[in-house]
């Protein structure tokens, strides 16, 4: 019997069968004016120049909220002005937003199953395919919470911070970045309590039969996508290779509901001709090609709770949808493989320089 996709689509407009309820609960406290007269001045100046695309999602939602009166636009709106202003500045996030309507009106989506701790291998190699795993409470709910709070800290005081795939970083002047990698310590107290449990129990066994007892620490960060923060382009960590040469381990630092921006996983794309599928979308000169390439593709959302873990491999495609929500999304990653290749990594260069292996944690 086939599943019921997931209905929480996270793309406005016509083709949305659910809208996120907390950006919408936003919404509605400032689209209630949408009968008493024009938009207010901030709006009207941003649809001056915006898209036909955009302006009739906007008029979508003054449609979802006929009544009533408004008092404070700026930060309701921040969130629907960054999204839009991105997708019309950058020809990445033009295609990021023409994939994600692609599987959002024209593919399945399912939400992300959690797995038994003695299924994550086997979810992961997916037959060879390639897939994704998920474990439900492999960090205690406490300890992910306040490295939450340490991933922020380190963020906004630390150099050791970069952009991202994300097309609306740096696509706009002045725009505000909305997705930082922040590059962590295993040593620090907050980060050594998460990297501890995670690699004492299933996560840290489904490392070591993917990857070797030995295997090298290429990642350790935390991926931050703050509200207003648009969809990634998909993409691998990886190029194509006959082997796997690396796996990820993502944990949620904080309940991740649908509005939040939840990763997109591609199952059955960590092969051949996946990848040639996506070199192809990736170089056509416009976003026509990421609807080709992917309407009706499956793809798995991972809606989480506090302290579940996902698992994967590489060259799986996947992505970041919109962060619809009112604050930021924060998922610690952890990756190991072998040696160290040319391919850059997200890891601090003095935790790099120290060598760790994967038995140095468990």
């Amino acid at each position: 019997m086939r599943r019921r996709p997931l209905t929480a689509a996270l793309v406005l407009g016509a083709c949305t069968a659910l809208k996120p309820p907390d950006f919408l609960r936003k919404a509605a406290e400032s689209l209630r004016a949408a009968t008493s007269g024009p938009p207010p001045p901030q709006i009207q100046a941003f649809l001056a120049g915006a898209s036909s695309q955009a302006k009739r999602e906007y008029a979508a939602l003054q449609d979802a909220f006929p009544v009533g009166a408004s008092e404070d636009v700026q930060l309701e709106y921040s969130a629907f002005e960054q999204v839009f202003a991105g997708r019309q500045a950058s020809g990445s996030s033009e295609t990021a937003w023409a994939q994600q309507e692609a599987f959002e009106c024209r593919g399945e989506v399912y939400a992300l199953e959690p797995h038994a701790p003695d299924q994550l291998v086997a979810a992961v190699r997916r037959n060879g395919r390639g897939g994704v795993g998920r474990l439900p409470r492999a960090v205690a709910v406490d300890r992910a919470r306040a490295l939450r709070d340490h991933v922020l800290r380190v963020r906004d005081d630390s150099p050791l911070v970069g952009d991202i795939l994300g097309p609306s970083d740096n696509s706009i002047p002045d725009a505000p970045q909305t997705r930082w990698d922040v590059f962590m310590d295993p040593a620090d107290p907050e980060v050594a309590s998460v990297v501890q449990e995670l690699l004492a129990g299933p996560v840290g066994a489904a490392f070591a039969e993917l990857c070797g007892p030995d295997a090298v620490l290429r990642e350790c960060s935390a991926v931050v996508s703050a509200p207003g923060s648009p969809p990634q382009p998909c993409h691998s960590d990886t190029k194509w290779t006959e082997d796997l040469v690396l796996a990820t381990c993502f944990v949620a630092l904080q309940d991740v509901g649908p509005e939040l921006g939840p990763t997109r996983f591609l199952p059955d794309t960590a092969t051949a001709d996946a990848h040639g599928a996506l070199a192809d979308a990736l170089a056509a000169p416009d976003a026509a090609a990421a609807v080709v390439a992917y309407a009706e593709t499956v793809s798995q959302l991972a809606v989480l709770d506090a302290g579940d873990a996902t698992l994967y491999e590489s060259r799986l495609q996947h992505a970041g949808t919109p962060n619809f929500g009112d604050r930021d999304r924060v998922l610690f990653y952890v990756s190991f493989g072998r040696e160290p290749e040319d391919a850059p990594t997200s890891i601090d260069p003095a935790v790099a320089a120290r060598g760790l292996r994967l038995g140095d944690f468990r």
